[in-house]
């Protein structure tokens, strides 16, 4: 996933603006990954820092307390819809 690999936060943003697509249920999510993945990066004030896939680790372990808690939901339900365009900016299914 995208929204666990460093530097992420621009790719993520440019990728919203390029498909004009933004997921308001799953950005959230994306968003709390990115900033804990910045937050463990960065290391504490003692200096110390996270190996990359301890970072990896923890992320994948949050993503996994998200998904449980979510009743197994992280992504829009109206992306899975019968019909629907995912990589179009319009989405005819709505206005019909």
């Amino acid at each position: 996933m995208v929204a666990l690999e460093p530097n992420v936060a621009t790719t993520l943003s440019d990728a919203v603006s390029g498909s004009g697509i933004k997921d308001v249920f799953a950005q959230p999510i994306i968003e709390r990954l990115v900033k804990l993945g910045q937050q463990l990066r960065k290391g504490s004030a003692d200096g110390s820092t996270l190996s990359p896939g301890d970072v990896l680790t923890n992320l994948t372990e949050e993503l996994k307390k998200i998904h449980a808690s979510s009743g197994g939901a992280v992504m829009n339900p109206l992306l899975h819809m019968p019909g629907m365009v995912h990589n179009s900016r319009y989405n005819i299914g709505l206005n019909v």
